[in-house]
């Protein structure tokens, strides 16, 4: 099963702080989730990422990842490693979260949160397998934020 929820501000963007304790918060939620620890890949891209939301042909789908790849001006697995000039240069941010050891989580176990992008004042999670459950935690520490279901806007500016 998949969970996925989006936590925005009421107007403003998402600020470096925000996204520090967001990520730092998400990434023990994961781990609790896998019930493994987990590693992070952070990566900040010049411009918004390429996607579809549907399969392509090859051609298509190489095309897609080329362009994500060339837009990728910073790549770290350490949170510290983000600074707040980084964050600000980018038109899109995101984060990966997989279990250490491969073996010791679930099947397929990955997490993902988007920032920036096309909705600024918005993050989106996403745990796989996941229960809309594993974001309790998240939701009870940002009781000032608005939730929705991380695939409409859920903040009044986008």
């Amino acid at each position: 099963m998949k969970s996925r929820i989006s936590l925005s501000n009421w107007v403003l963007p998402i600020s470096f702080s925000q996204f520090k304790t967001l990520v730092g918060e998400f990434h023990q939620l994961a781990a609790a989730a896998f019930g493994t620890e987990c590693v992070i890949q952070i990566r900040a891209l010049r411009h918004n990422k390429v996607s579809a939301t549907r399969i392509h042909d090859d051609d298509v789908m190489d095309f897609m990842a080329r362009e994500n790849a060339r837009a990728v001006f910073f790549e770290s697995s350490e949170l510290a490693d983000m600074t707040p000039q980084v964050f600000d240069s980018a038109a899109y941010v995101e984060v990966s979260v997989t279990p250490m050891n491969i073996l010791a989580g679930p099947q397929s176990a990955y997490g993902h949160v988007e920032f920036k992008g096309h909705r600024p004042c918005q993050a989106t999670f996403y745990l796989q397998p996941g229960d809309p459950q594993d974001f309790k935690s998240l939701k009870d520490s940002h009781r000032w934020k608005r939730f929705g279901d991380g695939f409409t806007f859920n903040t009044s500016l986008g």
